[in-house]
Order: C-alpha cells, then sequence, then structure tokens
C-alpha cells in the first residue's frame, strides 16, 4: 500500500499544540522517506514577497512585514474579492449580506434524501446518514449569486 500526504503542514499544528512531523509515529513512519519541495514557483518573481510569506508561516514577521501587508489594505473591498473566515457563524452573516446586496430573485433550495438499508428502518438509516456527513438540507440563494462548493 502507498500513503501520499501532501500538504503544507506548517500550516496546522496538532490541538495539543505540537507540530505532527515532530512527533515520534511521524519519525516512525516516514523516517527519510518524505520529499519536500522548496522551490516556490508561484512566487518566484516577488523574493519580498516570498520572504514576508515564509516568514508569516513560521510566526516570524517583522515590523517591516507589517508595513508591506498595510500597503495591500484597502477601505473598500475589492469587487470579487473572495471571503474567508474562521468561524462559520461570521460566514453564513457575510453570505446573507452579500445576498442582501443582489437584485435577483430569492430561491431556496432544499436537499431531498433518500436512505435505505437493509437492517435499518428509513428513519435510524436518515438519521444516520444525516450524523455523518455535514451538508445543509435547505439553501437560500439569489439569481446572480456565486457559489463555491468546498470538497475533501
Amino acid at each position: 500500500m502507498n500513503l501520499l500526504c501532501a500538504g503544507d503542514f506548517l500550516q496546522r499544528s496538532s490541538p495539543r499544540g505540537s507540530y505532527a512531523f515532530l512527533s515520534d509515529p511521524w519519525r516512525d513512519f516516514f523516517s527519510y522517506r518524505a520529499v519536500v519541495l522548496e522551490t516556490h514557483w508561484r512566487h518566484m518573481q516577488g523574493a519580498r514577497l516570498l520572504g514576508l510569506l515564509l516568514r508569516l508561516r513560521r510566526g516570524r514577521h517583522t515590523a517591516a512585514d507589517m508595513v508591506l501587508l498595510a500597503t495591500r489594505r484597502t477601505a473598500v473591498p475589492l469587487p470579487d474579492v473572495i471571503y474567508l473566515f474562521c468561524h462559520k457563524t461570521d460566514a453564513d452573516a457575510k453570505k446573507e449580506e452579500q445576498l442582501l446586496g443582489l437584485v435577483g430573485e430569492s430561491v431556496m433550495l432544499t436537499a431531498g434524501e433518500k436512505a435505505r438499508a437493509k437492517f435499518l428502518s428509513p428513519a435510524q438509516a436518515a438519521t444516520l446518514l444525516n450524523s455523518a456527513f455535514k451538508h445543509l438540507l435547505a439553501l437560500n440563494l439569489r439569481v446572480g449569486a456565486a457559489v463555491a462548493m468546498p470538497t475533501n
């Protein structure tokens, strides 16, 4: 069996406050078989920005980095900016604000589900399905709204 683990492992620490790659199981499993990509292709032309991003990843940003970031701040967001939120309630509030700004008709979309299982009642199967997946049963949109679908 081959196992592929990909991502920026500096972006998240475990709930216990330490990084996975610093753990004994990580060393036991990967030892020297890990491949680390060190070339930052997206930022090859912007060494100043790349340095800032690398320092931010490690929590070692400087006052000059903060000044550079402040130059990117605008009083009014750009028209097609994508907002990222840490909390669902903040994201939901922003979504409602944006939807109210659209002139299109409001449309309510509802999910239909059919849960069948040989040894469960339909209600038990639906309960099991709903507890295993985080999905919306109803979604209010407006004609003209842009929709992003996160997947994992």
